[in-house]
Parts: C-alpha cells; structure tokens; sequence
C-alpha cells in the first residue's frame, strides 16, 4: 500500500519560512510583549535612574550659590585628589562648574547602574526564557532563530535612549548646566548599558540558567568597574598603570569628559565593542540547540543531601548565592566609603561652611564622618530593600515555574513552604547589612584610630536600616499571598519609597507624602542619639507593620490557588 504524504500545514509552511527568513520573523512581536511584560520595572528603572542623577545637580545652586563657593568646591576635592575617592567617583575635572559637578557625582554610579540594568533585562528576555520552557511554546509558531535576542536588544536599547533623552531634559532645566554636557554624560552611561546588553547577550548563550548568565555579566561589570578604579587611581597617585582605565567601558565614559571638553569621538570604542560582542552571540546562537548552553552543565549527586529534608534547607539552597554575592558586595562598598570618611573629614576641615551645609540638607547630626556614613547608610538600605523584595519574589518564581507543586504535594505546609522564605529573607537583610557596617567599621576605625568602637558603631548604624528594608519586603510578601498576579507592584512600591525617601526635600513633598517612605522615620545613624523610649519608637511600629503584613500575606498563601 502507498501512502502519500499529508501536504504541510499552514502553520508550518510558515514557520519554515520563518527559519528561512534570516531568522528575525517575529522581531516585531517579541519586541511589543517585551515592552507590556515590563511596563512597570522599564518604568521603575526609568524613573529611578533619571531622579537619581537630577538630585546630584538639583541641590548644587543652593549649596554652592556663587562662583566663589563652586571653586573653594573644586579646590576642596579636585586639586590633590584623594586617590581612594578618585576611585570610587572617578577623576574630578571642571568641578568649579555645575556640570562638571554633576558629572562628578554621577558619572560612575549611573555607568554601572544602566549596564546592571541592561544585562539583567536582556538576559531575563532570552535564557531565562528559555530556562523557564516559555520560549519553546513561543518558537513552535512563526518565529526566527535571532527573532527573540533582536527584540531583546532592541527593547533595552530603547529604554537607555530614553532614560538619556529624558535625563538631558530634566538636567536642561537646572540653570548652569549646559546640554551638550549633560548629553555627553548621559551618552557616556548609554554606552556602558549597551556594552553590557551585549555582555548579558554572551553569557545568554554560555550557560543553561539564567542566574549563572547574570554571573558572569555582573562579574565582568565588576572587573570593569575595578579597572576602572585601578587606573583612575593610579592616574591620581602618578603612577604609570593609569592606562588600565582604557581598558574598561566605564573609563570609556569617563574619557569623554562632558562638561569638560565633550570627547565624542570616545564613543567609537564601546560601539565597536558591541559589534564584536554580537558577532560572537550571532556565532554561538547558531550553533547551540535551543535551551542548551555551550557549557553544559554537569550531572549532580544520585541523592539529596539531609540539609533538603526540609523547607528551610531547601530555602536555603535557593537563597544562598544571592545571600552570600550580595553580603560579599555589601562588605567591599563598605569598606570602600567606610575608608573614605576620613578622607571627607580632611578635605572639608577648612571649610566649615560646606559642613554646615551638609549638616542642613541630611538632618544628620555628630562629626561630618558621621553626617557622611549616614547618607552612606541610607542609600546602603534602599540598595538592600532591593535585595529583599526580590528575594521574596522567588517564592513567586518558583510557583510560577511549577517547582513549588512537587513539594507541596508532600507533608509541607504552605505557611512552612513560604514562611521558610520569608525567614532567609530576614536572616539575608540582616547579614548584608551587618557585612556593610562591619567593613565601613573597619576601614573608618583603622584610620580614625578608634577601631573597636567604630565597629560597634557601624554595625548598629548598617542595622538601624533593617525594619525600613524588612517594612517593604512584607508588602511584596503581602501582595505573594493576597494579589499574586501583582506582585510587580512590589518594585513599584520600592521605587515610591526611595523616591520619597531619597529625592522628598528636593522635590519639596508634603509632609504626608514624606511620611510614607519607611526610611524618612529612621533616626540618621551613627550621628543621631537614641536616647529614651521615643528614640527606638519608629523601629519598634515599623517592624510591627512589617511583621502583620507578612502575616498577612501567609494566611492569603495558605487559602488561595497554585499557580
């Protein structure tokens, strides 16, 4: 008997056609569902980056009213510069001018923050697609082989060209600054961000999980960060290694010096970064089967170890590495302000009017090391609210990828299941706060000449952090367990925290609004004194918030559906 082949379907047909096509059929829609699924972190993100670098310039016409008081500015911190604060904000140059002020200030930590921004998006488009089984449904229609890396670089480019136009145009209304700088700063950090989307585009394709892809880029953003700090360093010192600069992409950005000269032609060597980047991606992805990753992973042991027996092993099996890398970075920026305190302390001591200023725009009280690591403290939280709202959300992940079904198939309670979570997140909060304030103790302590009781006083001032961070994890806990197809409001919710808490005195917010950040009720250690029942008040109602919303939020768990 013959049998004759059934003619292709229709859905086939195109999908060949697809392969066919230079495999970019589909870009279009990826691109679009890319834009809707991150409607709220593009925005948090966004918004974020372009407050952060409006509230270095914002409040520069008010401390530094006149000519005079913008060169006794540079003379203070750009004439002799201390090579550790050299290496953590970069080279000073035009500082007796808002922009190059500005530039200062922000150039260095906005590099690093658009590059962490890019390579965490382009890798949460593509291998932690594939990682999840999302992008098999997806690549079964009419979708090219390069179609979803495409979309994914595309949208992150998009989103850098739009934190740098809209950063240019709030800079653009500070009087002083001019625009051709601000384009020049902000073009400058643009550059970083696309040469780690194409770094997260590479370590896409090197691995099978997502979270080793962001390994490997935020590794190598942290090598250039210390190339960078090495070079800059040097240069500030004399010393024949200040060429290590250029080979970083955040020296790149530096090279350009806005408000300084405006150097556009730096610009060539991230793009021809990139170019070289996405040839090696475009070469690794046509050779790897979907889902794999040119390192393959190997096969684990036959039986689990007795430390899974339980929920709370298990969390911990999940929350360590995240623990451990952010405690480890917690501990080096530590060490790193915490070292520089004494250096703010020498370089302000002839000019008691920048004191005095200081002291009014934080609120902190006590020597000016301490007015400093307050501010260090109070970013240092925010930094590890972050950490925890995340951390919570991979019970979410977790129940999302049908992991969490098996387990509590077996004896585990759901409250058991979440709450085991919840408690790593706490201990982890904890633990990265500690590492920061244990290391800024020691590093101010050895050259304050104080060590033992600067210790003591850092890690309680690091601490002092934790209810605010623990307030806002609860939320995302809350949201877990009641409304758990809006747990991404979590990050918004984080975001309006630090906006307030951060950016309320420049943007002038009323009070009411001022007190809905956890982090404005917190007394500014180390510098505050906490004397009295009244002092402890704001940490005692806002861990008593915190721990009825996670309540909360596990008794909704334990009544709603999976999945």
């Amino acid at each position: 008997m013959t049998t004759l082949a059934s003619p292709p379907r229709p859905a086939d047909a195109r999908t060949r056609a697809a392969r066919g096509a230079g495999g970019l059929t589909g870009t279009g829609t990826l691109f679009r569902l890319a834009l809707r699924r991150d409607r709220v972190r593009a925005t948090a993100w966004t918004l974020g980056l372009v407050l952060f670098t409006y509230s270095q310039a914002a409040p520069l016409k008010g401390l530094y009213p006149t000519q005079a008081d913008l060169d006794r500015f540079a003379r203070a911190y750009g004439s002799d510069a201390n090579p550790g604060l050299v290496a953590l904000t970069g080279p000073p140059r035009a500082l007796n001018t808002y922009g190059g002020a500005t530039a200062w200030q922000v150039l260095t930590f906005a590099a690093v923050l658009l590059g962490l921004m890019s390579f965490l998006l382009v890798i949460r488009h593509t291998r932690a697609e594939e990682e999840a089984g999302r992008s098999d449904l997806v690549d079964a229609g009419p979708v090219g082989r390069y179609a979803r890396l495409t979309a994914a670089l595309l949208y992150v480019t998009l989103l850098n060209v739009l934190i740098v136009l809209l950063t240019v145009g709030a800079l653009a209304s500070i009087e002083g600054i001019p625009a051709g700088g601000s384009l020049a700063l902000m073009a400058g950090c643009a550059s970083v961000g696309l040469v780690f989307a194409a770094v997260g585009a590479l370590a896409a394709q090197l691995t099978e999980h997502g979270r080793s892809a962001g390994g490997i880029a935020g590794g190598t953003l942290a090598a250039a960060f210390l190339l960078r700090a090495a070079g800059d360093s040097a240069a500030a010192s004399d010393s024949s290694l200040s060429w290590l600069s250029w080979l970083s992409p955040i020296g790149w950005a530096e090279a350009i010096r806005p408000y300084a000269g405006n150097r556009w032609w730096v610009l060539l060597l991230p793009a021809a970064t990139v170019l070289l980047l996405l040839a090696a991606v475009v070469a690794l992805r046509m050779r790897r089967d979907a889902g794999a990753g040119v390192f393959r992973p190997g096969l684990g042991p036959a039986t689990a170890s007795r430390s899974l027996s339980g929920p709370v092993g298990l969390a911990w099996r999940l929350q360590r590495g995240s623990i451990i890398g952010w405690a480890i970075g917690a501990a080096i920026g530590g060490g790193a302000f915490g070292g520089l305190a004494q250096d703010m302390v020498t370089a302000a001591e002839n000019d008691p009017e920048t004191v005095e200023i200081l002291r009014d725009y934080t609120g902190a009280g006590g020597s000016l090391a301490d007015v400093y690591l307050s501010m260090i403290y109070l970013i240092m939280g925010m930094v590890v609210a972050g950490y925890a709202v995340g951390a919570v959300l991979r019970a979410r992940t977790e129940e999302e990828s049908l992991r969490a079904e098996p387990v509590l198939a077996a004896a585990v309670g759901r409250v058991r299941w979440a709450g085991a979570h919840v408690l790593w997140v706490a201990v982890g909060s904890a633990a990265i706060l500690i590492a920061s304030g244990l290391a800024a103790g020691l590093a101010h302590g050895v050259r304050a000449g104080d060590l033992g009781s600067e210790i003591v006083r850092q890690v309680g001032a690091a601490l002092g952090q934790w209810p605010a961070v623990m307030l806002l994890a609860a939320v995302a806990v809350a949201l877990f367990g009641l409304l758990p197809r809006l747990t991404a409001v979590s990050w918004a919710v984080l975001l309006a925290a630090i906006v307030i808490g951060q950016f309320g005195e420049i943007l002038q917010l009323p009070s009411w609004l001022m007190d809905l950040s956890p982090f404005t009720h917190l007394p500014k250690l180390p510098g505050a004194p906490l004397d009295g029942a009244s002092a402890y008040a704001p940490y005692a109602w806002l861990a008593a918030l915190a721990a009825a919303l996670t309540v909360l939020g596990l008794a909704g768990f334990r009544r709603r559906d999976i999945g």
